[in-house]
Parts: structure tokens; sequence; C-alpha cells
């Protein structure tokens, strides 16, 4: 009785001792840090590295938390973002136009302000402050744009500038690091979209009736200049017909017969005419 007696504290104490010495190290992988929870203490300042680290066994809990790049998408595409279904930001313009945006943030946590983000937030961090921060700052700044300008790759390259400057001041008053924010997509409402197309039409229309235009005009001052052309043959030819009668003569010879072979003699100078010829 006393044999197991003993066994039986004997396996209780081995795997109590065991159950110490597990708890008693904690093992942090790459790209993590360790975040120790002291009962009498609270959250201690100094995390821990990557590596194998000692604690207090059942007295000092260690929570991971991720250093590494992360990103925080929100689409309007199903499973393409954090969050399922159509999770777009939808913002208005200048203009009043409403437009829904798809963006993606880039940031990460660094290890020696994690402790505070712990405490402060929790580890939830991405739903607390990326997601909020992103979606506010971006209704902010597409109310500066009209939805004309929206459609402009220079001055969409300008809102991105300034929600990445705004995001940047945002988050890392609340110990997080921003690394990017890409300005995805920009999606017009179909109404819209079908009066900027209607617009479009309407433009080519008169920019073709102002070329046809231009193009009469071109077609009128050239029918101008050969009339004046013309006009200005008939008359140097009516001049020199009138110094000159021998060539009306000469003309009106030709026209009568074309076949007759002659020429102009001079006054005092009787032709030569072929009799054979002429009685044939």
């Amino acid at each position: 009785m006393n044999w197991n007696i003993k066994t039986t504290l004997g396996v209780f104490l081995s795997a109590a001792v065991l159950l110490v010495l597990l708890d008693g190290f904690t093992i942090i992988p790459v790209g993590q840090v360790g975040i120790i929870f002291d009962k009498g203490r609270g959250v201690l300042d100094e995390p821990l590295d990557t590596g194998i680290h000692l604690k207090i066994p059942f007295w000092q809990k260690i929570t991971m938390m991720n250093t590494q790049l992360q990103t925080y998408t929100m689409s309007g595409s199903n499973g393409e973002g954090e969050v399922y279904g159509n999770d777009s930001i939808e913002a208005l313009t200048k203009d009043g136009q409403k437009v829904r945006i798809d963006m993606t943030v880039q940031f990460s946590l660094s290890s020696r302000y994690a402790p505070r983000v712990y405490e402060e937030i929790g580890i939830d961090y991405k739903d607390k402050v990326v997601r909020p921060a992103s979606r506010s700052i971006v209704r902010k700044v597409i109310t500066a744009y009209t939805s004309k300008e929206l459609f402009q790759e220079e001055t969409r390259s300008a809102a991105e500038a300034t929600m990445r400057a705004e995001m940047k001041a945002n988050i890392e008053v609340k110990h997080l690091v921003l690394n990017d924010v890409l300005l995805r997509n920009i999606q017009f409402s179909d109404i819209y979209l079908q009066a900027i197309e209607e617009k479009q039409i309407a433009e080519q229309k008169i920019q073709k009736a102002e070329f046809e235009k231009q193009q009469a005009l071109i077609v009128k001052e050239r029918n101008i200049i050969e009339a004046e052309a013309e006009a200005e043959s008939i008359k140097l030819k009516g001049e020199a017909l009138r110094q000159n009668p021998a060539v009306i003569q000469f003309n009106m010879v030709e026209k009568l017969s074309p076949n007759i072979k002659w020429g102009i003699l001079p006054d005092s100078v009787m032709p030569l005419l072929d009799l054979k010829n002429m009685q044939q």
C-alpha cells in the first residue's frame, strides 16, 4: 500500500516538475516577438526576440505578436480583402459624385513598441487602428478632388501621396509603422460613367462638325482662288487678242478645219496653196 502511494506521489511530482520545466521555456519564432505578461507587474517593457527564453512557470504568460510586413486590403471584389464581400470604401467627391475606393495599407509592428501596443490596443490593432483610420482618411482626401480630376493619373498619384502622409501620422501615434498606401482602384457609378460617355460623344460630334466646317472653308477659298486665277487668265488672254487680231483668225481657222496646214506670211507675200489637195 505504501509502495503504491509512493509510486503515485513520485509520478505526480515528476509530472509537476515536467510541467514546470515545460512552462518555464518559450520559443519565439522568426518574425515575431514575445510579450510578457507578469501577474505581479503586468506587461513588461522588454519583449522577447527570436529564440528560446526562460520565464516564470504559471506566473508569466507569453503572447506572440507579428513584426513582419503586414497588409490590410479593402476591396469591392469578394475574397480579395480582409472582409469577405464588398469592402471597398465609399466616398463623395468635391462635386458630389459617389465613388468606391479599393486600397491596400502596408504596415508593420515595431518590436520596440510591441509591448505598448499590446497593452494599449491589444493584438487586434488591424481592426482597431488600421481599418478605421484608412477609411476615414480616404473619405476625407477624396472630398478635395472633383470626379473629373480623379480620372487623371497625376491627380490620383497626388491623392495617394496625401493619404500616405495622413495615414503615417495617424497610425504612428499608435506605435505602428506605415510602409505604404496603395490606391488600387476608383470605381464611379454607372450613371456617372454613362454621362461621361455621352459627353465625350457630344464633344466628338462638335469636333467633327468643326472639322467639316474648316474643310468647307478651305474648299471655298480654293474655289475662289481658282476662279480669280481663271478670270485673270481670261482677262490677259482678251488683252492679248486685242493686241494681235491675227491670233483670232488663227483660232477660227483651226476650229473650222483642224487638218489644214498653214502659216501666217508677211503682208507682201502671196500664199502658195496646194491646189491638188484642195480639189480632193
